[in-house]
């Protein structure tokens, strides 16, 4: 690695919140961003909006409304449609992601119809920011499965969507990878392609990996462009996909190797022991961790993970 090639300065985000799919107390969750808060981390991701009536949705107003009392705080969030973009955005998130992967998988039999429903989809978006009449940003990562659909609309999937989102107004573009099984050095071409559009508006990637696989990937995206890093202490994901050791989490293996590297995130590494602890200390198992990136000011993809239910507290 030529540490000359990367930024000299990063930010990680912690977006641990957004993937929980179990019921946990609000209490728990304004704990948890008031312990990442104290670590130095400033861009945190507070959880995913859904429909009103969803389990997942009740506190959603609740917990960004705590985050909006911590000074300096970058408050992130997932939304699973436009209209819970527009409810983010009324209850004070500054940036909101939008997934548009059901769209992107007719781009296969019928690119023209996906291309209509991914134009539609983050259009609605754009028009749920003005109608909150506020400074939010918007932003779309694409699914790196789409380079193997490649040529069946003409040219780059990716760079034929991602200019879809730009003329529609999306504030940040980027790719994700879900599955953790895209090559780093994919990832960087990806995003490669797109700043070959020409649009000086950040770009971002999702990423999803652990050890030495996570941290290549990081240091790729960042080498393409990425300063902001996602990372989620305790990684709620998919059963079988192994823990990391109860010593450190991904969030402070990626810190570590940042600052080892030159690289300043501002983040106090002994501090996100904590969080840690608390991660353990109330889910009842060793946390699992996953690290994402994304560039400049960027945000989160909805993902279809799950969980271990966490024991009951008595």
């Amino acid at each position: 690695m030529d540490a000359s090639l990367l930024p000299r300065y990063a930010t990680l985000r912690e977006v641990s919140l957004q993937y929980l799919d179990c019921n946990m107390p609000t209490a728990f969750k304004c704990d948890w961003i008031l312990i990442a808060y104290a670590a130095g981390l400033r861009h945190i991701g507070v959880g995913t909006y859904f429909p009103a009536g969803h389990p997942r949705h009740v506190d959603m107003h609740e917990v960004a409304l705590f985050a909006s009392t911590l000074p300096d705080l970058e408050i992130c969030a997932t939304a699973t449609d436009a209209e819970c973009a527009r409810l983010a955005f009324e209850q004070g998130v500054n940036r909101v992601v939008l997934s548009v992967q059901g769209g992107l998988q007719s781009l296969d039999k019928e690119p023209e119809s996906g291309f209509r429903q991914v134009q539609g989809a983050l259009r609605a978006a754009c028009r749920a920011r003005e109608a909150a009449r506020v400074r939010g940003l918007v932003e779309v990562q694409l699914d790196t499965a789409l380079s193997s659909l490649d040529g069946k609309a003409g040219g780059s999937i990716a760079q034929l969507v991602a200019r879809v989102a730009l003329d529609e107004g999306c504030d940040v573009i980027g790719v994700a990878d879900p599955r953790g099984r895209t090559a780093a050095q994919h990832v960087a071409r990806m995003l490669a392609g797109m700043r070959a559009l020409g649009d000086d508006r950040p770009l971002s990637a999702y990423l999803n990996g652990d050890g030495e696989v996570g941290r290549a990937a990081v240091c790729a995206a960042m080498q393409a462009g990425a300063t902001l890093i996602d990372v989620a202490v305790a990684g709620y994901r998919r059963a079988g996909r192994g823990d990391i050791s109860a010593k450190e989490s991904p969030e402070q293996s990626v810190a570590t190797m940042l600052h080892a590297l030159g690289v300043n995130t501002g983040v106090d590494v002994r501090t996100l022991d904590e969080l840690l602890e608390f991660a353990q200390r109330h889910s009842g198992h060793r946390v699992r961790g996953q690290v994402h990136c994304c560039s400049h000011e960027g945000g989160m993809l909805v993902s279809d993970w799950t969980t271990s239910r966490p024991k009951a507290r008595r």
